[in-house]
């Protein structure tokens, strides 16, 4: 279980080979629904957001418009990749592929966002475009991993050693 949870490839051939066992679906289920859960709640300004001294009002509205792409866009993109394959246990796919997915993108995220900080490509007191170039990397990693892997369980295509 555990290699799976941080290794998105052995997650996808878990999940291709039914391995993953419902019970830890309905943990990344439950973790991911309240990760989204949360998104919202922000964007909806019921969450405090403050974590910048400075954010701009048209930077924040293309940030929440961009959260908000990306979760419906990579999942109906998923879906769609989903049907066209063998078109079995979407969600269960989905969640369970997720979680290894969001736990790199966090830490590719961290790493990133610590090297443009640290180079001044980014201002941690202050929103600018460079965050937004940021968050669109992020997005743009996901949708591949999503495309990767969600494609390798539904279509049955094995995964090239090299």
């Amino acid at each position: 279980m555990w290699p799976r949870i941080v290794n998105m490839r052995v997650m996808a051939n878990d999940l291709r080979e039914n391995k993953v066992g419902r019970g830890e679906f309905f943990c990344y289920a439950l973790l991911s629904i309240l990760g989204a859960v949360y998104i919202v709640l922000e964007i909806l300004g019921i969450v405090p957001t403050e974590y910048f001294l400075y954010e701009p009002a048209y930077l924040s509205l293309v940030d929440n418009f961009l959260s908000v792409i990306s979760m419906v866009g990579i999942t109906a993109y998923a879906y769609y990749i989903n049907k066209n394959g063998d078109h079995k246990d979407f969600w269960y796919r989905y969640f369970s592929l997720g979680f290894p997915i969001a736990i790199n993108l966090f830490v590719i995220l961290l790493v990133a966002g610590f090297l443009a900080g640290m180079l001044g490509l980014i201002d941690f007191e202050t929103t600018s475009y460079a965050d937004l170039v940021l968050e669109t990397l992020v997005i743009g990693i996901s949708l591949y991993f999503t495309h990767k892997y969600m494609r390798q369980i539904a279509h049955h295509e094995a995964e090239s050693q090299y």
